[in-house]
């Protein structure tokens, strides 16, 4: 009988201690959680700079007439593991280039004031040669020849390769 008694008392005992280790062990975890004591570390990363080009070829309609405002064909580059939404600011030296011999390039001027981006304005992580329209961006002078009818013209710029300002911004 005396053996039994003992092993009963042992296992008392060992109960016990296992419900006060356990409680604490609760206590401390809700007090650590309660006085934000946690830490953590991470890294903010940095953008490198998404390229806009011009296409090789235009490929939508065209809808440039004189006096009026067109549409313009760029194509984006973003280089980062996040999207990026881009507006227009404004004309950064933009050069034009018609393809037709005797259309004039002094025929064609920038509207960078008006122009908006159409789908997609929000620049995919890692994309690469996005085709992005920009609308109203080119102007056809009101006095330009016949001979610039069914010419494509080609931007370019001398400040950068488009010649248009972007501001760049996340999403």
């Amino acid at each position: 009988m005396k053996l039994h008694s003992w092993t009963r008392r042992r296992k008392i005992t060992v109960l016990a201690t296992t419900l006060v280790l356990a409680t604490t062990s609760v206590a401390l975890a809700a007090w650590l959680v309660s006085t934000n004591n946690g830490r953590g570390r991470g890294k903010v990363a940095t953008l490198d700079a998404p390229t806009v080009s011009s296409p090789a070829a235009f490929t939508g309609a065209g809808n440039l007439t004189p006096g009026q405002t067109g549409d313009v064909q760029v194509l984006v580059t973003n280089p980062n593991n996040a999207a990026l939404a881009f507006v227009i600011a404004g004309d950064n030296g933009m050069t034009f280039t018609p393809t037709a011999g005797s259309c004039p390039a002094s025929a064609f001027s920038a509207n960078p004031v008006g122009a908006t981006t159409s789908t997609p304005a929000l620049i995919p992580a890692n994309a690469v040669n996005l085709a992005v329209t920009l609308h109203g961006l080119i102007k056809l002078a009101a006095t330009a020849p016949d001979a610039c009818q069914g010419s494509e013209v080609a931007i370019g710029g001398t400040n950068s390769a488009t010649g248009i300002l972007v501001n760049w911004t996340t999403p």
